[in-house]
């Protein structure tokens, strides 16, 4: 979605703007069979879900997804944008009345049709509670809010009325609208100050909360200092490197769509000390730089000794010298990754997704598409005097590319693996050097002549 809509801020703009017309001044026909079929009433269940998509959903999405004709999802877009041609400037219009919709050139029953159909599958009912859709994104962000912000924090940061915020936290897990429409001092007024609370989250930025309260920055949650525990909702986070130097649990939004993001400029994560814990999210576009040259760790830099732990996120496209995704120097700690993803990461030296100096054990993951000097998947070395050891289980190294050694490359280390898919890397799978030990199975390659 590219913008989210309140059917409570909808239902107060005047109807002042007309749809723009086709080349021709007249409306072309929406369908060969547009006459057979009605448009949905005005008000209806249909209506409202028809009007919310088409106020929300980006035009890739109403063509693709909704299948709309292509036309259509052009002339929506290019409508709800105004005279100037641009999204969220002060021309916006948005679509009030099926009427207004009908009126847009290739718009008529057959694509209310699929939008409504489109709403019906990803839950949308047609009913509305304080001018919230039910199934909505600003339903699930409302509710999220109910659920997890502190007394304090409804009361002085969203400014409700301090008993609907004490009623609010009262009622325990709020699990719908109408549930939250029926607490006491809770209404019209409420809804529209957590829906202004939540414009960032609606807006696809997110919001970081740490013991009831909400930051701007995970960065700002970790400094503020509290329980182990920081939650993200999901949205895009692009706010440069958060350093770490403390066990805590972060955890993304459990339904997926949290992205700590690079920007392709910055480190991700710098994680100095302790035995962080990450769930559920992607860490993407990590590429620190420093005077022209590529660093270590293009999305995370270990160089504590604690246990960290990453389950269920993904690296994509990150870029460090050496360690593509994930640089550890922590020589007696460790790195477990599970159920997850490291593919697309380069590095630009060696360890194309990982680099570590410590023990790695990887469960369920997916070692795919990275590059590097060599050790493309992993590169494990003995630089402060320890052996580290490399676990691999239930996981697939498919289609690394090395200039040099193998997709996993170790040196006076150890590696055992229990259940792993070697495909398509190249020059080789393996590359053991400087007394490192494997027994090498039938389904890898090996380059023998560094096999000691």
């Amino acid at each position: 979605m590219s913008r989210t809509i309140s059917l409570l801020a909808l239902s107060s703009l005047a109807a002042l703007v007309a749809c723009a017309p086709d080349a021709e001044g007249i409306k072309a026909p929406a369908s060969p069979d547009a006459a057979s079929k009605d448009i949905p009433a005005e008000d209806s269940g249909d209506a409202i879900i028809a009007l919310y998509l088409a106020n929300s959903l980006d035009q890739d999405t109403l063509d693709f997804d909704v299948t709309l004709d292509s036309r259509a999802a052009a002339n929506i877009v290019t409508t709800r944008a105004g005279a100037d041609g641009v999204e969220g400037t002060s021309d916006d219009v948005v679509f009030e009345t099926i009427e207004q919709l009908d009126a847009v050139s290739y718009v008529g029953a057959s694509a209310m049709d699929d939008l409504v159909a489109y709403g019906s599958d990803i839950g949308l009912t047609g009913e509305v509670t304080l001018g919230v859709l039910v199934g909505s994104v600003e339903e699930e962000a409302v509710l999220y809010l109910a659920n997890n912000l502190s007394q304090d924090a409804l009361d002085n940061d969203v400014r409700l009325d301090s008993r609907a915020a004490s009623n609010i936290v009262a009622a325990g897990t709020i699990s719908s609208l109408s549930q939250f429409d029926g607490l006491g001092y809770v209404g019209n007024s409420a809804m529209s100050k957590m829906l202004s609370f939540a414009d960032g989250m609606l807006a696809g930025d997110g919001i970081v909360l740490r013991d009831g309260t909400a930051y701007d920055t995970l960065q700002d949650a970790v400094d503020a200092g509290g329980s182990l525990y920081i939650d993200l909702y999901k949205g895009t986070y692009q706010a440069g490197e958060t350093t770490i130097a403390d066990t805590l649990i972060i955890t993304g939004y459990a339904d997926g769509g949290t992205v700590l993001d690079g920007g392709g400029s910055s480190r991700v994560l710098n994680i100095s000390a302790g035995s962080p814990c990450f769930y559920d999210m992607e860490i993407i576009n990590g590429a620190p730089t420093s005077s022209g040259y590529t660093e270590d760790g293009g999305a995370v830099a270990i160089s504590g000794n604690g246990s960290v732990l990453f389950d269920n996120v993904d690296f994509t496209d990150n870029v460090g010298y050496f360690g593509g995704a994930i640089y550890s120097t922590g020589s007696t700690g460790s790195l477990t990754i599970s159920n997850s993803s490291l593919s697309g990461n380069e590095a630009t030296g060696l360890g194309g997704a990982i680099y570590s100096y410590g023990d790695v054990t990887l469960s369920g993951v997916n070692l795919q598409d990275n590059t590097a000097g060599g050790g493309a998947a992993v590169r494990l070395f003995d630089g402060y005097g320890v052996t580290p050891h490399l676990s691999i289980s239930d996981s697939t190294v498919y289609d690394n590319a090395n200039s040099y050694w193998g997709s996993i490359a170790l040196s006076n280390a150890t590696m055992t693996t229990s259940n792993v898919d070697f495909d398509g890397n190249t020059p080789v799978d393996v590359y053991l050097s400087n007394g490192s030990t494997y027994s090498v199975s039938a389904d890898m390659s090996c380059d023998t002549s560094s096999c000691i």
